[in-house]
């Protein structure tokens, strides 16, 4: 999944309206070649990808899904929009193509 060009920075707190709002049409969750995680959204109502940044303007990044993973769930709290995994490619010879699997996160307890 390539991000290049038409991305844009999103904080936090613009975020979780858009969400709340349901102006949010996927979530994807992108490792990125350091292996950490990232997350970028689309948007209903702009074209392009928007970055989550912090207050400071930098990249926010969690090591692992599980840190992810509880962040969304504690942020986002009642979030019904589809979610994309995408990992970095592979160290396999050939590989280039990045791997996808779409989640489903519960809110049921």
């Amino acid at each position: 999944m390539e991000y290049q060009s038409n991305t844009y920075n999103i904080e936090e707190a613009e975020l979780v309206e858009f969400i709340k709002t349901k102006a949010v049409r996927e979530i994807n969750i992108v490792q990125s070649t350091n292996k950490k995680y990232r997350i970028i959204t689309k948007l209903t109502w702009k074209d392009g990808a928007f970055l989550l940044v912090s207050y400071r303007k930098r990249v926010r990044e969690w090591s692992t899904l599980d840190t992810l993973i509880r962040y969304i769930r504690e942020t986002y709290k009642d979030i019904s929009v589809p979610i994309r995994l995408t990992f970095v490619p592979s160290d396999v010879e050939g590989s280039t193509a990045a791997e996808e699997m779409n989640i489903v996160i519960d809110q049921s307890d």
